[in-house]
Parts: structure tokens; sequence; C-alpha cells
């Protein structure tokens, strides 16, 4: 294992590669709903399963806390815990907001309709 001081740990920055992954897990879960639910028979089942995403997210802002946790020691201090878990929300609207045009631009032009 690595040798790597309390510093470095502190430094490391979870928030990116679980924001990373719950980007990837939000647009994964998002596109797959939309083909599941592109039919207009189905619209009222995407207002049932569109919270699936949102608890992708919740479980790696969580991921994102306890790893950083662990480096730390086991003990991490608010403003740690909130701009580690914050940071994974930020990353994964980006990556939604591009997934989104791509969407809306490219996949299905007339899904604005």
């Amino acid at each position: 294992m690595e040798n790597t001081t309390l510093e470095e740990k502190a430094n490391a920055n979870t928030g990116l590669k679980w924001g990373g992954y719950a980007g990837a897990a939000y647009v994964l879960i998002t596109y797959v709903l939309y083909l599941f639910l592109k039919d207009g028979r189905c619209v009222s089942l995407l207002y049932c399963y569109s919270y699936i995403p949102y608890l992708a997210m919740l479980a790696f802002m969580f991921l994102a806390g306890f790893e950083k946790r662990k480096l730390l020691g086991g003990y991490i201090d608010f403003k740690t815990a909130l701009k580690n878990t914050f940071l994974v929300l930020i990353v994964t609207m980006v990556v939604y907001l591009f997934f989104q045009y791509a969407l809306y631009k490219y996949i299905s032009p007339t899904l604005g309709e």
C-alpha cells in the first residue's frame, strides 16, 4: 500500500470520481427509461419511474462521502463532506446536461414536440 500523508488523503478528490460514476449511471438509467417509455402510451409510467436516477445519484453521493471519511481516518467535518457530495451533484448534472442536449438534438429531435 502506498505511503500517503493525511494532507494527500485530504486533497484526494473522491467527489470527481464518484461524480463521474454517478453521471454515467444517471445517463444510462435515463436512456433505458427513454427506450422503454418512448411510446406515447407509457408517458404516465415515466412519472412513476423518474425518481430512479435521483436515487442512484444519492447513493453515489453517500459513497463519495463514506470513501472520503475512510481516507481521513474515520472523521470528516461537515465542510469536507458537503464539498465532496455537492461535487458529485454538480458533475452528475453537467454530464446529464450534455446527454439531454444530445438526446433532443441528435437522438430524437421530435421529442421536444
